[in-house]
């Protein structure tokens, strides 16, 4: 992998951590990687894009919850180059 596809996944990474954080709205997240062509960051990006609303009536169980945020933390843990702690 070419250095500058590292940075790219690095900072895409970084990116949603911020965006989790409130420190970045959706759509300033999308447009930094709208033209972006690597699978794993359009994945995350998905995941984020499509985050199922959390409890209430039509809102996510506790369990598809977990899962989804579970994928989420997996692949920045895989953008970043680093394992994600058990």
């Amino acid at each position: 992998m070419d250095q500058s596809r590292i940075e790219l996944r690095h900072r895409a990474a970084a990116r949603v951590l911020a965006f989790n954080r409130r420190e970045l709205n959706l759509s300033v997240l999308m447009h930094e990687f709208s033209a972006c062509s690597d699978r794993d960051v359009n994945d995350l990006l998905d995941l984020v894009e499509h985050e199922p609303p959390r409890g209430g009536f039509l809102g996510a169980s506790e369990q598809a919850d977990a899962s989804h945020m579970n994928s989420i933390e997996e692949l920045i843990a895989k953008l970043a180059g680093r394992r994600r702690a058990s």
